[in-house]
């Protein structure tokens, strides 16, 4: 194929939600029964009778789901991004559909003629901890005939959001997106989305990794995927299985394995209010650095630097002031790698153990 027609960097594939964020306490939380730190999926009206619930207690809306927030962010950074996704037929789906336009992202969507859009009712504990609850709706219909060939022709990546996996046609669709994109020569990336997903499905997260050329994950989604104690296994094993590994550790930073080079990427100093989409901005900077030609480190760097700020303020998207700000720096980072001068960086050859090392 010419790389003419290559004119998406990036197509995504996943959830279409209302993101509701809402303050609650330690006390709440328990009373609501969802574990900590964890996502929950819930019947459309159960959602909605909680979010009337909690409607004095709500900070911030916006649309979002994981694949969304990291395709936005992309195309606000500057790259040339799609998504595949499915609304309800509703204001919401307006609303989104709206923003994804005012942002030059290509969106390939059909509606639902019955049932709402999805949301996602994002519960914040003062130590700036989330806990999801989530409500597919629509979602639940996204099928292997929604997977536009074209899209996937037109772009030199996909983007897997794994919280597809929960429902069987999403894990049929991304089956199918996937051989779109086999047949088209686009790359593939699985971010694994949570512990959650890999308890029960596991087995659709693992079919998915044999295709993927890049696999994201933190430390708990890696040690639940390879089921492996501590993260230095777990990462360890995971790299036995994909060329290019992202495990990412909160404010121990991340841990990057890339076709034989592994590289420690500190964590950027933050005052942490709010970590929802910490892990989508980390994967929308590093995807952006990659396609612009950056090396793994420099991209580790930016996507850092970009979690840092996501999670110093509320919701899912970066401000508009730390957008610029990460537009500034990106052109100079590879040369000065500024905001990271006082730690020191490693990037050694690392051979993975054999087989049944720990």
């Amino acid at each position: 194929m010419a790389a003419s027609r290559k004119d998406f960097h990036l197509f995504g594939l996943g959830n279409a939600l209302l993101d509701i964020q809402v303050a609650v306490d330690e006390d709440l939380l328990r009373q609501l029964q969802v574990p900590k730190g964890t996502m929950a999926l819930v019947d459309h009206e159960e959602q909605r009778d909680l979010i009337a619930q909690l409607q004095q207690q709500i900070v911030q809306r916006s649309s979002g789901g994981s694949a969304a927030n990291t395709i936005i962010t992309f195309a606000r950074l500057g790259g040339r991004a799609a998504y595949g996704t499915i609304l309800g037929n509703d204001e919401l789906a307006d609303f989104i559909a709206q923003e994804f336009a005012a942002l030059d992202i290509a969106l390939f969507a059909p509606r639902h003629s019955e049932l709402p859009t999805g949301s996602c009712l994002v519960l914040i504990t003062p130590d700036a901890e989330r806990t999801m609850k989530t409500a597919l709706a629509a979602n639940l219909h996204f099928s292997p005939e929604h997977v536009v060939e074209e899209a996937l022709q037109r772009s030199e990546w996909l983007y897997v959001e794994g919280y597809k996996f929960s429902e069987q046609l999403g894990a049929e669709a991304i089956d199918r997106a996937i051989f779109y994109a086999q047949r088209h020569e686009t790359e593939v990336a699985v971010t694994v989305s949570d512990v959650f997903i890999i308890e029960h499905f596991r087995q659709e997260i693992e079919q998915s990794l044999k295709a993927a050329r890049i696999v994201f994950c933190n430390e708990q989604e890696a040690m639940a995927l390879t089921e492996q104690g501590t993260p230095e296994q777990a990462f360890r094993m995971l790299s036995r299985r994909v060329d290019r590994v992202i495990m990412t550790r909160g404010a121990e930073g991340s841990w990057i394995w890339w076709e034989g080079r592994e590289y420690r990427i500190p964590a950027y100093p933050a005052n942490p209010v709010d970590t929802t989409g910490a892990g989508d901005t980390y994967a929308a900077a590093f995807l952006f650095a990659m396609v612009q030609g950056k090396s793994p480190e420099v991209a580790g760097h930016f996507a850092s630097l970009a979690g840092a700020r996501v999670v110093s303020q509320f919701g899912a998207r970066l401000s508009s002031e730390h957008i610029q700000e990460l537009k500034q720096l990106f052109p100079v980072m590879e040369q000065t790698l500024q905001y990271g001068e006082t730690h020191k960086r490693q990037a050694q050859p690392v051979q993975p153990p054999e087989d049944g090392a720990k």
